[in-house]
């Protein structure tokens, strides 16, 4: 997930802690200025957040920053000037490129309020790292369950439907945690495919496939685990839209 002010300061106002990954663009504003992309860098800083450009805070980018009105809704006529600190960190991580197998090695620029006392460097690295599973349970909601088309215009029925998709998302979680998938050796360990996975849980779910037939899905359908892959990320051509009945 990449970072935005409005959900960084609201998660910030609720008490709770974050890491975003940033663009670069987003980053550099956040940076000491001058301070290069490609160099590594480990700093706790603030801006003040305004909506509105006056001589003096573009005269001093190292304590403002700028963002679209109504791109914050904290930042109110009451309160026109908003106190965000963060901690930024540019680093290399090393992952494997899920195509051919190699260590591949890239800078990423992140953001986060979590103390350097409970999480250096390196404790960041580790926490990127398992993204990876957030992705993968985002992309199967989307993708797999197909959460992202919805077949209601009203709020409740929306909200029911994604309450639906999320419920056999944890159903599927929780057999494929206790799956015992077939391991049939060699460099990697082994895991039920969750697609396959999914399809036929949905399936056993209509009374169109049999308790057996879950079990040797389980059992056969499997992939290779692969830590902290790597891939390029490929953008759709064609925006999806909401399907209505």
């Amino acid at each position: 997930m990449y970072f935005s002010y409005e959900l960084a300061t609201q998660i910030n106002q609720a008490g709770h802690q974050f890491l975003f990954r940033m663009k670069p663009r987003n980053c550099e504003a956040l940076l000491p200025p001058g301070h290069p992309l490609n160099q590594e860098i480990d700093i706790v800083s603030s801006r003040k957040l305004i909506h509105s450009q006056k001589t003096f805070t573009k005269s001093r980018p190292d304590e403002y920053k700028y963002v679209p009105k109504g791109s914050v809704s904290l930042i109110t006529p009451d309160h026109p000037e908003l106190e965000f600190s963060y901690r930024i960190i540019i680093v290399e991580i090393e992952s494997q490129n899920e195509e051919t197998g190699e260590v591949v090695k890239t800078i990423e620029y992140l953001l986060t309020n979590l103390s350097e006392d409970e999480f250096n460097t390196e404790d960041i690295k580790e926490l990127y790292h398992l993204r990876w599973g957030i992705e993968v349970s985002f992309r199967d909601l989307k993708t797999v369950l197909n959460a992202e088309q919805v077949h209601s215009r009203s709020q409740n029925l929306i909200e029911q439907e994604i309450d639906a998709a999320v419920m056999v998302f944890n159903l599927i979680s929780a057999i494929a945690k206790c799956a015992s998938p077939r391991q049939p050796g060699g460099k990697y360990k082994y895991q039920t495919n969750r697609k396959a996975l999914a399809f036929i849980v949905l399936q056993f779910l209509e009374r169109k496939a049999t308790q057996k037939e879950v079990i040797q899905t389980i059992q056969n359908e499997i992939l290779p685990i692969r830590k902290n892959r790597h891939f390029k990320r490929v953008k759709s051509s064609t925006a999806k839209t909401s399907t209505w009945k």
